[in-house]
């Protein structure tokens, strides 16, 4: 808008110019459509309001060039400016001497050579010229005008459908973003969803592994326990782990009820067959195997407590011994010899001793079964009370 004012005001100020004296050459601002006579021999380009023509720019120098015209030829001059002077997009030298000729139609510009603001045209006026240019400015002025206007309201137009242009624009780059972003979100959500179910389903089976290999870990010890166990403290009369470990005179260890049980048919030891002379509870290992059975578990201690079970529920009764036979005639003494003279005369225990077995090795059975022992060993009784 405001160039197009300024268009029209240049224009005015032409229509307004005198004829009379028709300029030589003109410079014709190819922006806006500006003119500019040469009416001086030193025609003078710059920024200080003295001279011929004024540019108000910071990389316009005070006097940047000179336009002189002598012996009907035009010609250019950098006057040592800070930015340069281009004749044709072509750099002229600096000074007074390197001067270059203008021709017709020449274009003149100032500044960087890619950021020039103020180009103009240099154009040749003659008197037969300048008179037809006269009359047809007149015409031209008018049409201007129209197109002017003309050219102001398609502007307006013009802008008023941009801005239409660009808000719809925006509203539909709004919407496309809006739903692309959904969309991606909606991607990003399933994914997720994805990702959350597998990792779910993979420290499951995590889970699992790890569940089996400790069950495995746990078998393999236990097998391992029982092996060692059976190999170190197996009972070999009744081939289970000891019960109420009981031992004997040659350090070989039974259960309880086993070696009691062993006892009544026979008194050697069932693994080396030494004579069985004396047992004791070895209370340390019974706590040692209890305690390892209770730490491993399972089926193994259930056993364990089960044959505990069974063997406490079995009491051993005495045997009904049969009836002794009296023989016939005194008894025959086998080298007695007193031990001692006994003075109380009457019927006493301490009277009788037995003959085959020493008394240390009879006290050593329980005394359920010392009357089965005693009928199965010939005894012979002696009454020491009648000996003279």
């Amino acid at each position: 808008m405001d160039s197009s004012l300024r268009m029209n005001h240049d224009i005015t100020n032409i229509m307004k110019r005198p004829y009379c004296d028709p300029p030589l050459a003109e410079l014709l601002n190819v922006t806006n459509g500006k003119k500019f006579t040469i009416n001086k021999t030193n025609f003078v380009i710059g920024r200080a309001k003295t001279c011929s023509l004024v540019i108000h720019e910071v990389y316009i120098s005070r006097q940047h060039c000179v336009i002189t015209y002598e012996n009907g030829i035009f010609k250019i001059y950098d006057d040592n400016s800070t930015t340069a002077t281009y004749i044709n997009c072509i750099e002229i030298p600096r000074g007074k001497s390197n001067a270059q000729q203008l021709n017709d139609g020449d274009i003149i510009g100032f500044g960087e050579l890619g950021n020039m603001t103020y180009i103009h045209k240099f154009v040749l006026c003659t008197r037969t010229y300048n008179s037809k240019i006269c009359k047809m400015d007149e015409n031209i002025s008018g049409i201007r005008m129209t197109d002017l206007y003309k050219i102001n309201s398609e502007v307006k137009n013009m802008k008023i459908e941009y801005l239409q242009l660009r808000h719809s624009l925006n509203t539909m780059f709004n919407v496309t973003l809006n739903t692309m972003f959904n969309n991606f979100q909606k991607v990003i959500n399933e994914n997720l969803e994805a990702i959350k179910k597998k990792n779910t389903l993979l420290k499951a089976s995590t889970e699992e592994i790890r569940r089996k290999s400790i069950a495995d870990t746990i078998v393999e010890r236990n097998n391992l326990v029982y092996k060692v166990l059976e190999n170190d403290f197996l009972c070999s009369i009744c081939n289970e782990i000891m019960i109420k470990t009981t031992t004997v005179n040659c350090s070989h260890s039974f259960c309880e009820h086993c070696i009691k049980t062993w006892l009544i048919k026979s008194h050697v030891c069932p693994n080396c067959r030494t004579p069985i002379s004396n047992t004791f509870h070895t209370l340390i290992v019974d706590s040692f195997i209890t305690n390892f059975c209770d730490l491993v578990g399972g089926f193994l201690k259930d056993q364990r407590n089960n044959l505990l079970k069974e063997r406490s529920a079995v009491s051993f009764a005495p045997r009904v011994l049969p009836p002794q036979t009296a023989r016939r005639g005194r008894p025959r003494i086998r080298n007695f010899q007193p031990r001692q003279p006994i003075d109380n005369q009457r019927f006493h225990l301490l009277n009788y001793r037995m003959l085959e077995y020493q008394r240390d090795s009879v006290n050593m059975y329980p005394r359920t079964a010392l009357p089965e022992i005693i009928h199965d060993r010939h005894v012979e009784v002696v009454d020491l009370t009648n000996q003279t």
